[in-house]
């Protein structure tokens, strides 16, 4: 894969033994039990800074190297972290600069984590420091297979240092402040700058309305924080270059900084993963935005709109972009919880099935580990409840543990996936700087970013469901990379869309792909300023279509559509749109939809467009679940992506698939709290939970998977 083969499925997780260091007993029963649990790998080292380092220039590498020791004796891999995420005491006080300052220019106290300053140079130099010494006294140790680079970058800092970096990186970028101030559309109110002393990071008490100045302060800070997890990585590169370098992406810190740009500096892409499962639907996180009632939205399926389904399709997509990032490569999960994640509103443990279900939803989607948080219960301070693989009664005799050591057992059954790749047709654009751009603007954003169910991420997720609902595999792809790979690119709410990114859409088209676009797209450059002779700007030729205004509906107002009679096969009468209509005029497409009441009765809602060899639709409503969903798997069908396959699937239940040299394997996973069945097409062999051949109907019990061959 990267450097060092792993030609086995990893199974652990975070190991803290510096904790442990005045229970010898427990350090030694930990041997034990390992085994016991079939795992494989230990992440260790994480937040182990103030015992690796308790006084400046002391160092206590004693406990490590006892870890790495006797984790060799039982045939443990160590993916070694570096300590960088979290500071210890003595360094915060000495050296304040260190610390993170919030965009109110308040710097806070001591505390947590993930609250270091990426441009500080003290920071930086005491990270070297000691990824040296990691790195030099370990990196030649038979059990270390992997670094691991701080731990879940997340959040933006703002102090002055940050802020004389933010003008340094404009000045490269622009050049001149004439170039700066025509990008910013800078004379509104009289905001155009002389000097670039003028130029400040965004403040709730300073520039809260400067679309363009607050979006580069992301583009900026998102740099700054790939460039100091480069300069953390590079003695661990220059000293043992034989060993992969990896860092674990949060939720959502592959939001707040450009995940494309950071998976170019890890050698393997790695990944945390927490769904909401058995969460209250109005405390957890809010459920994909449908813009339909949930019985329109399901179609009368009766599932609640924070269903476990839901959940596993979030995750789902977020595996799937992780095995993007990398150009199909397989990633690390390295985080999830074996039982309960103790900061959800409502503290769950996971229902029968759901434990092994979702730890194999990784697999499924490309990655070669499953790996938790955390081996053993701390004892005390703010995670000491939540989910591990040991409980604090110490011992295997637990329902969590067998659960921990079956998935292990699977991992075993199935080592020979490893070799297996997921292999698409289809993709999703997805752009970060479409996200930075998105949550600034004012108008279209108020529907459909303001709500319970908001964000462009959200939005995205409506469009990768119904894919996978269509029986496709997804990737993802970015505004800059080549998209002839694919036969159909959805690019939903491509609000910022560069007139590179629509020539590259354009070409894709006219050599015989298709395009499905959305409204809000086509609006702004990269530069955030509005493109002339119409929206959707650069996409409006391929389209075919004219975007002349939008309508953001009012909550309680809504307006109807019906489809062009035999227009899309299953697709008559009419849906009812509830949040966002456009009214466009053809220039070339040919309508599939039209509205029927409303601002636009008598205008598309919805077109289709032959711009060379392929097809570019334009959805100018967000439609309904069910909708959407036919509507995607005409499209497919039109552009010749295959299903991976064509039996009956009911809802609650998706399909993925692996493939080998010789063989496809498919993880059927039900993620419902009832027995679901499935029709088979032909007859296939079982390789889990049994070996047995499968024909026809078979029932997938309550949070179950099965995987054919």
């Amino acid at each position: 894969m990267n450097k060092r083969e792993r030609p086995f499925f990893l199974h652990g997780g975070d190991y803290n033994p510096d904790q442990w260091r005045d229970y010898p007993d427990i350090l030694k029963e930990d041997a034990r039990l390992m085994p016991l649990a079939k795992v494989n790998t230990l992440s260790v080292g994480i937040f182990a800074w103030s015992a690796l380092e308790p006084e400046e220039h002391r160092y206590t590498f004693d406990w490590l190297d006892e870890t790495f020791e006797r984790m060799h004796g039982i045939g443990m891999k160590i993916i070694l972290a570096t300590p960088g995420g979290a500071r210890p005491p003595w360094m915060a006080q000495k050296y304040p600069e260190v610390m993170r300052m919030e965009a109110d220019r308040k710097q806070p106290l001591f505390g947590g984590r993930h609250n270091h300053c990426p441009t500080s140079t003290v920071y930086r130099e005491k990270c070297v420091e000691m990824n040296t010494l990691l790195a030099e006294r370990y990196g030649r140790h038979p059990a270390l297979l992997m670094w691991h680079v701080n731990n879940e970058y997340l959040g933006r800092c703002h102090c002055p240092r940050c802020e004389q970096a933010f003008r340094e990186w404009l000045r490269r970028k622009y050049g001149t402040l004439k170039a700066l101030n025509a990008a910013w559309w800078s004379h509104f109110w009289s905001m155009r700058f002389s000097d670039w002393s003028q130029i400040e990071a965004p403040a709730p008490h300073g520039q809260t309305s400067f679309n363009a100045l607050r979006i580069d302060y992301k583009r900026f800070m998102s740099d700054q924080v790939i460039d100091f997890f480069k300069t953390e990585s590079a003695p661990l590169r220059a000293i043992t270059p034989e060993i992969p370098v990896t860092t674990n992406f949060h939720e959502g810190g592959f939001l707040d900084y450009n995940a494309w740009h950071f998976a170019r500096e890890v050698d393997v892409v790695s990944w945390d993963n927490y769904p909401r499962w058995h969460q209250d639907r109005t405390r957890a996180m809010p459920p994909l935005n449908t813009g339909a009632t949930p019985e329109e939205a399901d179609d009368g399926s009766g599932l609640d709109v924070q269903s476990e389904y839901r959940s596993a399709l979030e995750a789902a997509a977020r595996f799937d972009m992780m095995r993007s990032l990398k150009g199909g490569e397989p990633f690390l999960m390295l985080e999830s919880a074996p039982g309960m994640a103790q900061w959800f509103w409502h503290p769950s443990q996971k229902e029968k099935g759901l434990p092994l279900l979702s730890a194999l939803q990784a697999v499924a989607h490309g990655s070669q580990s499953v790996m938790y948080f955390q081996w053993r219960k701390g004892r005390g301070n703010f995670e000491k409840f939540h989910g591990a693989v040991v409980d604090h009664a110490g011992h295997e005799h637990t329902q969590t543990f067998r659960e921990v050591a079956e998935t292990g057992e699977c991992l075993e059954r199935l080592a020979p996936l490893v070799a297996t790749r997921a292999h698409a047709e289809a993709a999703i654009l997805f752009d970060p700087d479409n996200t930075f751009a998105l949550e600034e603007i004012n108008g279209i954003h108020n529907v459909l970013f303001c709500r319970h169910d908001s964000g462009y991420w959200r939005e995205v997720l409506d469009y990768y469901r119904a894919l996978v609902e269509c029986g496709v595999t997804v990737d993802f792809v970015a505004p800059d990379q080549a998209y002839d790979g694919y036969k159909l690119v959805v690019a939903p709410v491509c609000y910022m869309c560069s007139d590179e990114t629509g020539r590259r859409l354009k070409e894709m088209v006219q050599g015989g792909g298709s395009l499905i676009t959305t409204y809000w797209s086509g609006i702004v450059d990269e530069n955030d300023q509005c493109h002339l002779g119409g929206f959707p700007g650069p996409l409006r030729e391929v389209t075919g279509v004219w975007a002349e205004e939008y309508n953001a509906l009012a909550p309680h107002r809504s307006v109807d559509m019906e489809w062009a009679s035999g227009a899309v096969p299953g697709l008559e009468g009419v849906a009812r749109i509830r949040t966002v209509a456009e009214g466009l005029q053809l220039q070339g497409a040919e309508a599939l939809a039209t509205f029927t009441s409303g601002r636009y009765e008598g205008q598309p809602a919805v077109t289709r467009n032959r711009f060379g060899e392929g097809r570019a639709y334009y959805l100018g409503a967000k439609l309904p679940h069910p909708h959407l969903k036919t509507l995607l798997a005409e499209a497919l069908k039109q552009a010749g992506v295959q299903r991976i396959h064509d039996f009956e699937v009911p809802t609650g239940v998706y399909v993925t698939q692996r493939s080998g040299a010789c063989q496809d394997y498919l993880f059927v996973m039900n993620f419902t709290d009832e027995a679901k069945t499935i029709g088979l097409d032909r007859e296939l062999d079982m390789i889990w939970p049994e070996e047995r051949k499968m024909s026809e109907r078979y029932s997938v019990p309550p949070f179950g998977l099965i995987v054919l061959r």
